[in-house]
């Protein structure tokens, strides 16, 4: 008999060994083979088997995506091998895509790095959310890439890597490729892959010295042809989208923009659209007023009415940021029914392409040194009136409320606000002596944006002395469900619903909201003091769930010890903030 332990949802028991056990997801059970994965950890040992087991969750979680990837082939016919040529296709696709890659890479342009008199790293630009390389990181990524690829080619090792690449690459959009797992062509396609990073890492050093080599472009084979309506195509679409792992709210968002798309240029058979029907979108987008549904004059018109009427009344449009999200949603669309469907015109990226007002590195801000002292010396921090009137100074303390928690973690974290308002005592980990937040979403209604976003995170000491660690054993004394318990789920699956409301109301009391202002600035913030710290690029990746996708993927893993993050996450002082003027949470208040 198992016995469920604590720390983690997958951790049991039996006898004095350790075990990882998990039920097999609904949407896979039947076709699965068995309804749970259950082995040991083979271990007696306690603080090894929450390591093990947070280890263990991850790759059975990628078994199960391997699973549904698999299931999504299961249309066409089961290959049990490869022939030369297939693996020759794949291959040259494959090397494709890494050339395509660094060929963003350098179109979104490289960060400068200028190198201080006390030898630390400083990174010259505006910031941005999603940070870019210096031309030196990328330099170096390509040259580790290389070498290690090179050692493990020459040497005949099956590097799990590349095999999971191979996996991956036979579902990719327009290959249809349904083989069986247990296939020796697995194996050489891998291989095969080995050889195409070689020459890809070759070729992008050649261009990193200022030699041309150009991508090879080669068409994607398609998927049966189809004559279905628009708005069917859209259904299928979603289908395919939600079983990859949309949430609710994300398919909601994208139909929406599909929706606004039909009612313009209306529901036809899906191969009769073509570029004027998306520059007449685009160009409708460009003078619609934003949240039109909200204003009156507008509200429940038909769009082409809506927007004579916006006309007349001198509405201002929508920001170009938020066109830019419409079109974007528009061509994710465009993009699949091409890889899907026979006879789709293959729009280029320029269509639909919209010219910004502002710099897209400006569209959200971090706050301002005083904005933060703003923030965090209020009576939201310190002490306020009562809990519905925490903008007024009193003697009612918040510091056991998300309300106080979740801003001060998500400075010092640059976690996003859902997977704070999400957490649960059990996320709060202990690992080599180290205290750690684990973003997953293990949990129920529990939700990460991508698999990047999995991740352990080490807790700024500035955090434990301000009595995180007594709020985590209150809670457990209470055994709430959540860390924040006062965060409901909504009707998309989010917990945040709530505190971002009061965030930016909280905001705009104090003063310090803009346009360009939200929760989401702290994450800013804490990404540009790691930079100003000279913390590493791969570690900020790792401390805020972003990808280096691609060749960086396999070296932007943090599963083993989180000493260097803890390091690198001290180094993240904000010295105007006045931590040592809060108050520290004490167990049991």
């Amino acid at each position: 008999m198992l016995e469920k332990m604590s720390g983690h949802t997958r951790l049991h028991r039996r006898g004095a060994t350790y075990y990882h056990r998990c039920v097999v997801p609904k949407d896979i059970i039947a076709s699965y083979g068995k309804i749970e994965e259950t082995f040991s950890l083979k271990t007696k040992d306690y603080t090894q088997a929450l390591k093990l087991v947070r280890e263990a969750a991850i790759k059975v979680d990628r078994k199960f995506d391997a699973h549904r990837n698999r299931l999504a082939n299961l249309q066409g016919p089961q290959h049990e091998n490869l022939s030369e040529t297939q693996i020759a296709e794949l291959t040259d696709q494959y090397y494709r895509s890494l050339l395509d890659e660094d060929d963003g890479i350098r179109l979104d342009g490289f960060v400068e790095i200028e190198l201080g008199k006390d030898g630390v790293k400083s990174y010259l630009g505006p910031l941005v959310d999603f940070p870019r390389r210096s031309f030196e990181e990328h330099e170096e990524v390509n040259a580790d890439h290389a070498a290690s690829t090179r050692y493990d080619y020459a040497r005949g090792i099956p590097d799990q890597f590349f095999l999971d690449e191979a996996s991956d690459l036979l579902t990719w959009d327009g290959i249809d490729i349904n083989l069986d797992p247990s296939s020796p062509s697995l194996s050489l396609l891998a291989r095969s892959l080995q050889a195409a990073t070689i020459k890809a890492t070759s070729d992008i050093g050649k261009r990193n010295q200022g030699d041309v080599i150009p991508t090879p472009s080669e068409p994607l084979k398609r998927y049966p042809s189809s004559s279905s309506l628009l708005s069917g195509a859209i259904e299928k679409w979603a289908d395919f989208k939600v079983k990859g792992g949309w949430s609710a709210k994300t398919e909601n968002d994208f139909k929406h923009w599909m929706k606004e798309f039909i009612e313009l240029v209306g529901d036809r058979p899906i191969d009769t659209y073509g570029k004027a029907d998306i520059r007449t979108f685009k160009e409708t987008l460009m003078e619609l007023p934003a949240n039109r549904q909200k204003i009156k004059k507008t509200r429940n018109l038909p769009i082409h009415e809506a927007l004579k009427e916006a006309r007349k009344l001198s509405i201002p449009p929508m920001s170009a940021a938020n066109v830019k999200k419409g079109m974007s949603r528009v061509r994710s669309f465009w993009e699949w029914a091409e890889a899907s469907f026979d006879g789709i015109p293959a729009f280029s990226a320029a269509s639909f392409k919209v010219a910004s007002t502002s710099n897209p590195q400006e569209q959200k801000k971090p706050f301002s040194t005083d904005q933060l002292v703003s923030i965090f010396s209020g009576p939201l921090f310190l002490e306020c009136k009562s809990s519905s009137r925490n903008n007024e100074a009193g003697n009612f303390c918040m510091n056991a409320t998300g309300k106080y928690w979740v801003p001060l973690i998500g400075l010092l974290t640059g976690a996003r606000l859902n997977e704070l308002c999400q957490l649960r005592p059990q996320d709060v980990i202990q690992i080599e002596d180290i205290w750690c937040l684990s973003i997953i979403d293990e949990g129920e209604d529990q939700k990460i944006k991508n698999n990047a976003s999995r991740r352990t995170v080490p807790i700024h000491s500035q955090l434990i002395e301000l009595g995180l660690l007594n709020l985590l054993a209150d809670r457990q004394r209470q055994e709430t469900e959540l860390l924040f318990p006062e965060f409901k789920v909504d009707q998309y699956g989010y917990y945040s619903s709530s505190m971002s409301r009061f965030f930016s109301r909280h905001l705009k009391v104090i003063g310090v909201k803009t346009k360009k202002t939200s929760f989401h600035s702290l994450r800013h913030n804490f990404i540009s003091e790691c930079r100003d710290a000279g913390v590493p690029l791969d570690h900020r990746k790792a401390m805020t769930g972003h990808s280096e996708g691609g060749m960086g993927a396999r070296y932007g893993s943090w599963k083993r010890s989180p000493s260097p993050l803890k390091d690198s996450i001290e180094k993240v002082l904000f010295k105007s903030v006045p931590f040592s003027g809060l108050p520290v949470f004490q167990a049991g208040h």
